[in-house]
């Protein structure tokens, strides 16, 4: 499987000709990366990378991971592609079946918010062949959910906000639950004005002892890479 950040939390799954777009294309909210435009007229055309079999699945509609309107446009010039949309409507958990992939869903609180921005929130566990990733998105520092969710398995990779990074117990959650950890949502500014990466980067010092398979994603795109064990490189 080829994993590559396109854009703040917007992950594109390769394998072979299926692939899958998490939370992209998404819209403008600063700190965070929009989905270039120049991606999303490829995206739109079909083009590599986003040809062949293309799913999208969403963790919620925040701007900052979804555009309804952008969704709409690229449906319109490939009506054919399946869509997993989280709303009130669907249930606490479930699994769907987009292309050759797998999605797990459950129900997770978002990150306290303004009850305005209250959304419906999910984390997906992704399965393709025998590789499995975790992506949680805007989750809730919930370890023990996280846990409950994940029953025992250990995930080939994880996708964490970087608030995962500031508690013991979330720490020694990444350790547990994935093989290659990596935070996302991180501003790629290098004047970083709401000072998210500092302090990512100032966790990752500060607790490198116990993060040796975490990386901070900081730059757009970003390609990672699982190799036949489904171990990410």
């Amino acid at each position: 499987m080829k994993i590559t950040l396109v854009c703040n939390c917007g992950l594109l799954l390769e394998c072979g000709v299926h692939k899958l777009l998490i939370d992209a294309p998404n819209g403008p909210l600063p700190p965070y990366y929009e989905f270039p435009e120049a991606e999303f007229q490829k995206l739109i055309a079909a083009q590599p990378p986003y040809d062949g079999s293309l799913a999208f699945a969403f963790t919620h509609t925040h701007s900052d991971h979804f555009c309804r309107d952008k969704l709409r446009r690229v449906l319109g010039a490939r009506p054919q592609t399946k869509v997993f949309l989280p709303d009130e409507a669907a249930p606490d958990a479930g699994a769907v079946q987009l292309g050759g992939f797998t999605i797990e869903f459950y129900r997770f609180l978002h990150m306290p918010v303004p009850k305005n921005l209250a959304v419906d929130h999910f984390v997906l566990l992704v399965r393709y062949g025998g590789e499995t990733v975790y992506i949680t998105a805007d989750a809730q520092t919930d370890a023990d959910l996280h846990r409950a969710i994940l029953a025992g398995r250990r995930c080939d990779a994880a996708f964490w906000n970087g608030l995962y990074l500031s508690y013991e117990q979330t720490r020694e959650l990444l350790h547990e639950a994935a093989n290659q950890n990596y935070i996302y949502h991180v501003p790629i500014d290098p004047r970083d004005v709401s000072g998210i990466r500092r302090k990512c980067e100032r966790n990752m010092m500060r607790h490198s002892s116990e993060l040796s398979s975490v990386t901070v994603l900081s730059r757009y795109p970003a390609e990672l890479w699982t190799d036949e064990k489904g171990k990410c490189r």
